[in-house]
Order: structure tokens, then sequence, then C-alpha cells
């Protein structure tokens, strides 16, 4: 994302110095002078071991040098998930991660469709929330499908098909939003289905979340819509993390084509032809501007 944002926002693109000594401590120093000019740093918290101390180092080496203001943009921001105490003596590693960037030094903090509100709530500073969907939106209204619903792959994230389906234009399709139901009938197994009631037989179906990481919760609404007559089914989402067994259950599922924008890396043994990478960097333009 880096390289199209420069090239959309017409950017200088600073040089650091990176290196590790002998007993594995990490150093970062930005090459280029600083001093009260307004900065932006694109970094990622994933994977945290290497890229998160990074982007620490990188954003307080900026503040130590006296730079204006930093602007600190991360795509994906990792640890949302884990973002409410489940259990005693859970960690809040969401807040965590917003307390370490102001700590830092950053003065404003920019992302992508974080995973649940609960995470703005986590940041002391200025946060600019933005989401990709405009332009994954965009993307499916140049196809022209007709008879198009958008669905949910669960019943907890209705409220991110709604604001995708408000995005594309509700009167453009062809009913309300819909969603599948997961339920367990047994510890470690999980079933999806359709509520009684939803139609879709003959229907373009878009699947809409946040990010898709191991896609089984995918996956498993795709099957669902295919058995209840589904004519084409399309998954859009911001991230595609893709870990674990994601490619494959991509690859075996009734889904044709995967959209996805680049605010997550995406490793070449990953790219199939089924997922179709977009990019988010226009969007971000806007805000930098």
């Amino acid at each position: 994302m880096t390289k199209a944002l420069v090239r959309h926002a017409r950017l200088k693109l600073g040089h650091l110095e990176i290196k590790n000594f002998s007993d594995g401590e990490l150093y970062v120093r930005p090459k280029e002078k600083v001093r009260s000019k307004a900065t932006w740093v694109i970094g990622s918290t994933m994977p945290p071991s290497d890229n998160l101390l990074k982007l620490l180092i990188l954003i307080n080496a900026l503040k130590t040098a006296a730079a204006k203001k930093i602007n600190v943009i991360i795509p994906y921001f990792g640890y949302a998930r884990q973002d409410w105490i489940d259990q005693p003596n859970a960690p809040l590693t969401a807040k965590l991660m917003a307390d370490l960037l102001a700590a830092a030094g950053a003065d404003k903090i920019l992302t992508f469709n974080l995973h649940s509100g609960q995470n703005e709530k986590f940041f002391t500073k200025p946060l600019v929330h933005l989401s990709a969907y405009p332009a994954l939106a965009e993307y499916f209204k140049k196809m022209c499908l007709n008879n198009l619903l958008i669905f949910s792959p669960d019943q907890g994230g209705i409220h991110r098909a709604e604001q995708f389906a408000k995005i594309y234009g509700k009167k453009n399709l062809a009913g309300p939003v819909g969603y599948c139901k997961k339920y367990r009938p047994r510890p470690n197994v999980a079933r999806i289905s359709l509520p009684k009631g939803a139609d879709v037989k003959n229907k373009n179906i878009v699947l809409v979340d946040d990010l898709i990481d191991t896609a089984g919760t995918l996956a498993g609404a795709a099957e669902a819509l295919h058995r209840a007559g589904a004519r084409a089914i399309y998954a859009a989402a911001a991230h595609g993390v893709l870990s674990g067994p994601a490619i494959a259950r991509i690859k075996k599922s009734p889904i044709k084509e995967v959209l996805i924008t680049d605010t997550y890396p995406m490793l070449k043994a990953k790219q199939i032809p089924k997922i179709k990478i977009i990019s988010a960097a226009p969007v971000l333009k806007k805000s930098i501007v």
C-alpha cells in the first residue's frame, strides 16, 4: 500500500536505517531531516514481534527529532479483536496497542475498518477511522449484477453488511440485508444455516465482513447459500488476513470471487485466481491531502 499511497497522494518517500545489533536489539533511524515537519508513517502491527516494535521505535525517533506532527497510518490494526475481557485475567490487548502508540509519540492515527466500535474508545489520540467499503462497493457496482443481495456470514456482522448496503445503494438491491445463522450442536462443532423464510434462489450474493481470517465462517455461509439455490456467491472484506486453512477453504467453497484490499500484505503463495485485491490507497488519500 505504501507505494500506491505515495503515488496517489504525491508524497515524498523517506528512507530509514534499520539494523539489528548482535544481541538482537532493533535500531531504526530516519535518514531525512524531520525537524518542524509534518510526517506520515505507514506501519504495521503484524507480525507484532518485529513490525510493531519497528513502528514504535520509528515514531519515537521522529518525536525525539522534533517532527512537527507524527501521523501514523496503520491499514490493518492488529489485536483489534482482543477488545473485551471474556474471562478472568484476559488481556485487553487492543487498548494496550493504542496506549503504546500514544506513548511512543503518535499525534494522530489512521486505520481501516476496526473490528468493533469498542476499539475507538481505546484511543487517547485523534483517530481517523476509515472504511474500505466504498472502494469494494464500487467494484461490484461496475459488475452490474442483477438480483443482488447483501449478506453477513453471521449474526454479529449484520451492521457491517448494512453499512456496505447503504454505500452500495439499497434501492439497487433485490431485497433487505440478510444474514446466516451460526450455531453449535456440540462443543467445537459449528453449523451455519439460513433463517427461515430467507429466499436466495437465483440471487447473486455478496457476503460482507471486516476481515477474512481462517475463512471457516465465510465458507460455511457460502455453502448454506449455495444449498439454498443462490446463483453466484461473492465475498468482500477490508482485510485479507487469510491464515491457516483459509486458502484451501476458499478454493473448495462455492464462492466465485473474494474481493479484499491491500491493507494486509499478501504472500505470493496465497494469491489464487479466486482472490482479487484492490488498493485502499485512494480512500486514504482523501484524508491526508
